[in-house]
């Protein structure tokens, strides 16, 4: 599968000193702990999640959850594929954000 690195530098350009107000428990400085760690997002194969049932979906959900995003590796080009996908996990709701 694919696995994404980011060197340190990249992380402190990006990361934010000021608090998000989503955690008081975390501090002014949230984002310290990106200093020194690399990011890694998992993936899944596409066609893994189309034939695996639950269990591939329970794989999907859980990752999302402890991570905030999971790549998905060979998704067709195809118009609704990423519907398809979110699908996945539940009904899609409309929403404000288009």
């Amino acid at each position: 599968g694919h696995r994404s690195t980011y060197n340190t530098t990249w992380l402190r350009m990006f990361a934010s000193d000021q608090d998000d107000g989503m955690d008081a428990s975390r501090g002014a400085n949230s984002n310290a702990h990106l200093a020194s760690a690399e990011v890694h997002v998992p993936s899944l194969c596409y066609d893994d999640l189309c034939t695996g049932g639950d269990a591939m979906r329970w794989r999907l959900a859980s990752l999302l959850a402890a991570h905030g995003a999971v790549l998905v590796s060979g998704t067709p080009i195809e118009p609704r594929t990423v519907t398809t996908v979110a699908r996945m996990l539940g009904p899609l709701q409309p929403q404000i954000y288009g």
